[in-house]
Formats: structure tokens, sequence, C-alpha cells
């Protein structure tokens, strides 16, 4: 027999709902002691697999089926309603403060979000322009909403299908024990491989609703209410999420095993609570304070991530008493929604006695906000047409030469071949050889207009994410050190020597590389003395070939989103000296003497160095001659590219023409 919650208020699963959104709000506000507050979205996850596992399989067991459309109702009267308000808002606030360049990019999330496909969208939008700012993407947070709501619209039918397979308790248990287990197992090897998915994909998160359903299902409820060890066992749970709220970090592998913490430290609660001991962990729980957040916690949920992003986008040095005034205001909003649009929604009887009619409001809800959304995307593409801000949208996204080719020009991590891309001259037997990752192939499309006009032939080796220099490099994609680097590195160079091109031409992101090397955090241990090494072990094949090297020093690394900068201070007629960035900070002064001092090393190097049309001074502008310099936080555009190929023709062709004097000469 199943623990029945319906019979009475459970005000430890209240208590728990407010530690959850508490967390996450104490996080998402700077509070830097919470490192691990990301970790209430998994004690949602296992309060909800609990009290959802536990109504439906009382429904199955009482009635041998689930009543699907009454399950939905309750869940449309619960969430859209309050969901379609923080829309609006979002979408209308954003027009006065946001550009239309990022009212486009929320559009397209709320688009996302009105058919609960949030964590889709999340998976391919933080990989896109504009994604490293509160502001830029207020429904961020609602990824772990469809993750919900995809459960949601899964469950009852696998719930269902067990329980026809073998209509018993014991059954749906040995349902989640399956389903939790397998779930487990690929979220393991999916973090270690692939964690960004992980962290928003629904089949990877599925074994947290498993074991808190399995919590409901599994008696404990009665063993709860007998056991000594029930109370000090709810007290073990709490000692869990503490520890996860302080010890867990995102420098760590999540959610993976490590989140695994955080959900058996909610089960453990769930657990002990269900006996009704009240000196276990509901003796904290049920205060009052704990109470009114937890009743409260789906608006506060809602409200307070695109608040703190717009406040730090009017202020981005928002000060501590800043973000107080903003966890008032979240307050304060969910307060108003819950009682003015939540709670009366989902409480009325109207709605409820024809679960139809609630399905109709789910439709028309849903249809409401599409076409806010829509109507927030023509507004935005209306300024975004004006010259204003066309230009920065426009050289945002022309991306290089080797971009989408089916040829495979810029390689993936988990790809160790190294592929030859040819452009320019294709009949041509000057060769001119691009090798390094995603900063040599920034250059792409300039070298290859360079290549056409001098009646070269261009290929390329190019790898994202792996140096020239020969250095592990540990990937915190993979979570280990990229062995696929050293193959295709191998594998280039011998092709490159086989080709016997009349220069080779290097560039690559040395300071991801090298620690220390700029303020920027890398993950690498990697020294400048190791770096040094790397390189020459790269070089000594080319020199032993007689092959003249052109080694690019790296073109400047902000570490921030100037293009993002730029159109904000576009759209506010504010200056753009304020996103200019330090050199110092930008470029590597430690990488760059001893790239120069290789020249003396290598006699076959040339090193060319074009910062000085980069940075004047200490400065390096974020707009020159009109161009936007940089697509993202590290890479250059096409376009600024495009702008040097005159001084960066010059450096190429006197390599060449060196390589073709005579000795003596």
């Amino acid at each position: 027999m199943i623990a029945n919650s319906k019979t009475s208020f459970r005000p430890d699963i209240e208590g728990l709902r407010a530690v959850a959104v508490g967390v996450i709000v104490a996080f998402h506000f700077g509070v830097t002691q919470i490192s691990g507050g990301f970790v209430g979205v998994d004690i949602f996850f296992a309060i909800s697999g609990y009290l959802i596992t536990n109504h439906l399989a009382r429904e199955l067991e009482q009635n041998g089926s689930i009543k699907l459309i009454q399950f939905y109702g309750r869940r449309i009267r619960r969430l859209l309603p309050a969901m379609l308000l923080v829309t609006f808002a979002i979408l209308a606030i954003g027009i006065f403060i946001v550009p239309p360049i990022e009212q486009l990019f929320s559009a397209r999330a709320a688009t996302a979000n009105s058919v609960y496909l949030s964590n889709v969208w999340a998976s391919y939008a933080m990989k896109s322009y504009f994604n490293n700012y509160g502001a830029t993407r207020p429904f961020l947070h609602t990824w772990s909403l469809s993750v919900e709501e995809q459960f949601y619209l899964v469950w009852p039918w696998l719930l269902m299908l067990a329980w026809r397979i073998r209509p018993s308790i014991k059954s749906l248990s040995l349902t989640m024990v399956a389903i939790s287990v397998i779930a487990l197992t690929f979220c393991i090897w999916l973090t270690r491989y692939e964690q960004f998915y992980a962290f928003y994909g629904s089949p990877a998160r599925a074994w947290e609703f498993g074991i808190g359903g399995l919590a409901s299902l599994s008696g404990f409820g009665t063993w709860s209410r007998s056991s000594r060890l029930a109370v000090p066992l709810g007290w073990v749970g709490v000692t869990l999420l503490v520890m996860s709220v302080f010890l867990i970090n995102e420098q760590m592998l999540f959610p993976g095993y490590v989140a695994v913490l955080p959900v058996m430290g909610t089960v453990l609660v769930l657990i002990s609570g269900a006996g009704g001991n009240p000196n276990g962990p509901v003796l904290l729980l049920r205060t009052a304070p704990m109470q009114f957040i937890g009743r409260l916690s789906y608006s506060i949920y809602l409200w307070h991530w695109p608040i703190i992003g717009y406040a730090e986008l009017i202020d981005p040095h928002l000060s501590a008493w800043g973000r107080v005034l903003c966890t008032v205001l979240t307050l304060l909003c969910s307060m108003a929604s819950y009682r003015l649009v939540e709670n009366p929604v989902r409480k009325n009887l109207w709605l409820a006695v024809k679960p139809y009619r609630t399905l109709a409001l789910g439709t028309a809800l849903t249809g409401v906000s599409l076409l806010l959304a829509g109507c927030s995307a023509l507004i935005a593409k209306h300024y975004m047409s004006m010259p204003d801000t066309k230009w920065i949208y426009d050289e945002v996204h022309e991306r290089p030469i080797t971009f989408g080719d089916a040829r495979n020009c810029l390689t993936g991590s988990l790809d160790p071949k190294a592929y030859r891309c040819d452009f320019g001259s294709l009949t041509s037997s000057n060769v001119l050889v691009l090798f390094g990752d995603s900063h040599a192939d920034e250059w792409s499309t300039a070298v290859a207009a360079i290549s056409k006009q001098q009646g070269w032939r261009l290929v390329t080796y190019l790898k994202g994410r792996c140096p020239v220099a020969d250095v592990p490099i540990y990937n915190p994609f993979l979570n280990r050190v990229t062995k696929e680097c050293d193959v295709w590195r191998k594998s280039a160079l011998a092709a490159i020597v086989k080709l016997h091109p009349r220069a080779v031409l290097i560039g690559e992101y040395s300071a991801a590389y090298v620690k220390n090397a700029t303020p920027m955090p890398v993950l690498s241990n990697v020294t400048v003395a190791d770096w040094k090494r790397g390189m020459e072990r790269t070089l000594e094949p080319l020199r032993q070939a007689k092959l003249p090297v052109i080694l690019l020093r790296d073109t400047p690394a902000p570490n921030e989103d100037l293009a993002l900068c730029v159109s904000r201070a576009s759209w506010y007629r504010a200056s753009f000296s304020q996103c200019e960035k330090k050199k110092r900070d930008a470029m590597s002064a430690s990488i760059a003497a001893v790239q120069s001092n290789l020249v003396s090393e290598f006699p076959n190097v040339r090193y060319v160095d074009l910062s000085n049309h980069f940075c004047w001074g200490d400065s390096c502008p974020a707009v020159i001659d009109g161009i936007l310099v940089y697509h993202d936080p590290s890479h250059i555009t096409s376009r600024y590219a495009m702008h040097l190929t005159g001084p960066l023709s010059r450096q190429i062709i006197q390599s060449m023409e060196e390589k073709d004097r005579p000795p003596n000469e």
C-alpha cells in the first residue's frame, strides 16, 4: 500500500520547496557562499517525482487507470497562467531596456518556452551568439520547467503501461528502479562526454524523478511511522542537502554522480516526513517563513531570474543593496501573481468540474504566449532592420569561410582525423597552408581571399580547442586530456610536410592553453615554458622540411562579449568607448616573447604581430573604422579579418619571397 499524501498536508514538502527555491535565488543573486545553489532544481525534480508518482499510483491502485484529462488539467491550471504573466512581463519590459538583437533572442526563447522546449532551446542557444548574460536569456531558468512538463507528459503513460503488464505496486516499483538505473547510468556517461546536454536534457534527468517516485511507492511511509531510524535518517538527509549547497560548485562535472547527493538528501527528508514525526526535519521546515516561501516557490522561481538579469543590465555593478531590492521586488511580484493569478485559477471550480474547459484554457494560454512571442519578434526585427542595429547583427553572423563546410574543415573535439580543405585557386601549384585551431580559422576568410587574389591554393588543417603546440590540453567538455589533439596534430604535420607548401601560416588561441598567461581562467596546467617546448616540438619537422613558417601573434581575447556591449551602446546611443578592453588583460606578453624568440632558434620562422591593428596604447577598441572587431568573447569577426588583408598579405608574400631568394643573396 502506498502512502496517502492526499489525506493530509505535508508541511515538510512545502518547506523543502522553500529550501529549493531559496538556494537557487541566493545562488543567482550572487551569494558566493552558496556555490551549489543550482542543486535546488534537483530538489524540485525529486519532490515532483515523489508527489506525482504517489498520486498516479494511488489512482491506478484504486481505479486501474489514470484520468489523464484531469491530471493534465491540474498541471495546466497550476503552471500556465503564472507563466503567461511572466512571459508578457519579460517581453514587454525587454522592448524598452534591451537592444533588438536581444529582444529577438528572448522572443525565440519565449516561443520554445510556450511549447515546453526551453531545455532544448537552451542546449542550442547557450552555444550561440549573445549567451552570457541574464538579461540576454531571461527565459533560461524555464529549462527546468520544460523538463518537468516533459516528465508530466511521459510519466503517466509509463506507469499505465507498467500497470497493464502487471497490475501491482511492485510492478510500478520495478519500473521506477529500471528507469532510475538506466537514466542515472546514461547521465553519468553523458556528463563525462557531453555535460551540456546532460545538464539540460530530460533523459539524463529522468532518474531524479524516478528515485523520488520510488520513495513514494516502496512502503517507506508505513516504515517511517514506526521506525526509530526515520527521524535520524531525515537529519542525515538535511546534512546531505547542506553539503550539496556548500560543497558542490560549477567547476564540478554536474549532474552525473554528483547530483546523487542532493537527490538522496531530498528523498531521505521525504521518507522521514512521511511518518509525521514532529522531531524530524519538519521541525525546521514547518516554520512560518519556510511555509510562506514554499507556497510562493513557483512564482518566486518564475520572477527571480528576469528581475536580477534586467537589474544587472541596468547596473552592471549592482551593489549588495541593489540585490536586496531585487529580492524584495521578487517577493512582491510573486505574492501578487500567486494571489491574483496562480491561486485563483488553480482553485477555480468552473474549470475544475469540466476538465475540457481547462484543456481549452491551456490551448488558449499557449496560443497567447506564442502570439506574444511572435509580436515581440516582429518588433525586434523592425528595429534590427534599422542601420544602427543591422550592421552589428550582420557582422556578428558573418562566419569564416569554413563554417558549415561539409568537408569538416574545422574538426570537432572528438574527431582525431586531420581534414584537408582547399580554397583559393584550386589548380595552382603555389600552396599556402593555414594550420591551427579556431583562432587560425578566424583568419580563413581573409587568407582565402588573399590566396585567390594572388593565384595561390589555400589548404587548411584546423581543429577546434586543439593547440598547435605539442602540449597536453584538458577538455572540460570531455573531462579528460584531449588525446585526439595529439593524433590530429601529428597527422596534420605529416600531411603538411608531404605537401611541401610555399609557406605555413600558424595561428592558435594560445592564452586559452597557458596558465596565468592572461587574467582569463584556464583549466590547463601548461606553463609558458611547457608551451615553448611544445612549440619547438611542433616546429621541428617543419624546419627539417625547410618550410617557411609564419607564426601569428594571437589576436586579443577580451574574454567578454564586446559585440553585446556594442549592441547595447548603440541602442542607448552611448559611446562605444565603454566597450574597450585593456591590452594587458586581452593579450599575453609572455607568450608573445616566446613566439618572437623562436625566430632566432628557427631560421625558417617569421613572427608576425598585427596587434597594432587591434590595440593602441593599452586600449583595445570593440569597433575600429566602423567595423565590429569581435563576434564573441575571443574570436574576431570575418569582416575585420578581411579589413586586415593588406598587412597580412604583405607578411605572407615576404615569407614566400624569402623562400625563393637564393641563399647567397
